[in-house]
């Protein structure tokens, strides 16, 4: 059976929406996961401005205390390795994520099969070739 035109732009649409939907699909993990490595950073950080204000506390109102028995302290190292572990497991899962996308951009053919071609650079248009150029109306004509 011949297929018409319409068919193979039906084809074309179809082939190029499903294209879309797993881009998009796609990109909306990967912003999902650098939301959460931002998000976890940002933690991280918080947790350190507070245990360097904690330890600068301590120190300064006992010069002999104990900073690493302090039960705060603790607590908040214990806050920083959950969220240092929490920001290395959200990395590997980005990374596999773009493994995988470098291996399904590697499987799959362009749609249309051929090569797209790269567009054409327009040169800008040169004023000088113009009877009007140069002329602005104001002062002396060269």
């Amino acid at each position: 059976m011949n297929t018409t035109f319409w068919d193979d732009i039906k084809a074309a649409l179809h082939s190029g929406a499903t294209i879309i939907a797993d881009k998009s699909e796609e990109y909306l993990a990967y912003t999902i996961l650098k939301k959460e490595i931002f998000t976890l950073n940002h933690q991280q950080r918080k947790l350190y401005a507070e245990l360097g204000q904690k330890t600068y506390t301590i120190i300064t109102k006992n010069k002999d205390a104990q900073v690493a028995s302090n039960l705060k302290v603790k607590e908040l190292i214990q806050k920083i390795k959950k969220v240092q572990s929490d920001l290395k497991n959200q990395e590997k899962q980005l990374q596999q994520l773009k493994k995988e996308a470098a291996q399904k951009q590697k499987k799959s053919p362009p749609a249309s099969g051929k090569k797209a071609a790269a567009p054409k650079k327009t040169s800008p248009k040169n004023k000088k070739s113009s009877p009007q150029a140069g002329k602005t109306g104001k002062g002396k004509a060269s």
